[in-house]
């Protein structure tokens, strides 16, 4: 941001990074920074100012600079890790399901469906992929390596004492 700049309602006034996370700070209205009070790479503390902003006028036609202006377009990196989470389930993987039904066997998450109640199970673990990033199968990067896929997480059990 430079002083002077405006954002709309949810335009990126500034990015933090904590614990190697990045968290947008969004405008609540829309504003024009007056000031930048810190500069990129500084380490702030909580409750820290960051920048001196003013409320704008609205401008027509959508957001004041930098917002997106449909609320339900999907980021790029949304996009692929949306992706990355669908090649990994049964629903992503046809081929695979149809073979193991076919020799009369069920899929992992066809078993943790019989063996848990519903909404008992929480999968962990959706992205984990084999480490084969430098030896991508036959021309299908994007396809998980046949046992590299894991199906873990806790499971809850209603009626039943913690242990």
């Amino acid at each position: 941001m430079r002083p002077g700049e405006d954002r709309g309602p949810g335009g990126t006034l500034a990015v933090l990074e904590a614990m190697k996370m990045e968290h947008e700070v969004p405008a609540l209205g829309p504003v024009t920074v007056r000031e930048v009070l810190v500069a990129v790479g500084d380490a702030v503390a909580e409750g820290t100012p960051l920048l001196v902003t003013e409320p704008a006028e609205p401008t027509t036609g959508g957001r004041a600079g930098g917002g997106p202006d449909d609320p339900d377009r999907i980021r790029p990196d949304l996009a692929e890790s949306l992706h990355r989470h669908r090649i990994g389930l049964d629903e992503g993987r046809p081929e695979a399901v149809a073979r193991r039904h076919t020799g009369g066997r069920r899929t992992a998450r066809e078993n943790l469906a019989r063996l848990c109640d519903p909404d008992t199970f929480t999968e962990y673990g959706a992205l984990t992929i084999a480490a084969q990033r430098r030896r991508p199968r036959a021309g299908r990067p994007d396809r998980p390596h046949p046992g590299g896929r894991l199906v873990t997480g806790p499971r809850g059990c209603p009626g039943c004492a913690a242990r």
